[in-house]
């Protein structure tokens, strides 16, 4: 059987393979209009993520959703805070825009009608190959135990080409998603 390491490495290699960027952009106007439609039915408080390197740019989507408030992670040690921002974000060590927490408003998971997190690869039962260091699963994890996300929607987010074809191997702590959504269509978990 295939590691997560070694599946980790095919998925990355495989999106850095891409260099189209107008097909990229593409993609990422698709997956942002089918985003869109999924998140105008579900008001509230949302966290996003700003993408980095092969992720896709579903950055317009803060601007175009008036009946959602937007908060984004920070990692903090070992574990993920969101803040709501009031001011620009700023890199962190991995060169990854996160809030200031000396200009934003910090939020529990428990505030959240929902998060969209960003992947490496999933499956079509939702689950999710993450870049590795277990920060998303950890927090969400963190917050099941609490009994803080029994509502909460958990989006993954990612172009079609990172559909995995077969199941993705998974451990006793890793979060599966609820919904996964690619620039072609929404897959809900439990629903193949």
């Amino acid at each position: 059987m295939i590691s997560k390491q070694q599946l980790r490495q095919a998925f990355r290699t495989n999106l850095e393979r891409d260099t189209d960027i107008s097909a990229y952009q593409a993609r990422s106007r698709d997956l942002c209009s089918r985003l869109l439609g999924f998140l105008s039915v579900r008001p509230g408080l949302w966290a996003g993520f700003m993408p980095v390197g092969f992720e896709p740019d579903i950055s317009p989507i803060y601007s175009k959703t008036e009946n959602i408030q937007w908060a984004f992670p920070r990692v903090d040690g070992e574990t993920l805070s969101f803040f709501v921002p009031s001011g620009p974000l700023v890199m962190n060590q991995w060169n990854i825009p996160e809030p200031d927490p000396e200009r934003s408003r910090h939020v529990e998971l428990g505030e959240l009608r929902g998060l969209l997190v960003p992947g490496l690869a999933f499956d079509l039962q939702c689950n999710r190959l993450g870049r590795g260091r277990g920060y998303y699963d950890r927090a969400l994890g963190s917050a099941e135990r609490n009994k803080n996300t029994n509502s909460r929607a958990r989006v993954g987010i990612a172009f079609e080409r990172q559909i995995a074809s077969t199941s993705l191997p998974t451990d006793s702590h890793d979060q599966a998603m609820d919904w996964v959504i690619t620039e072609s269509r929404e897959i809900k978990r439990n629903q193949t």
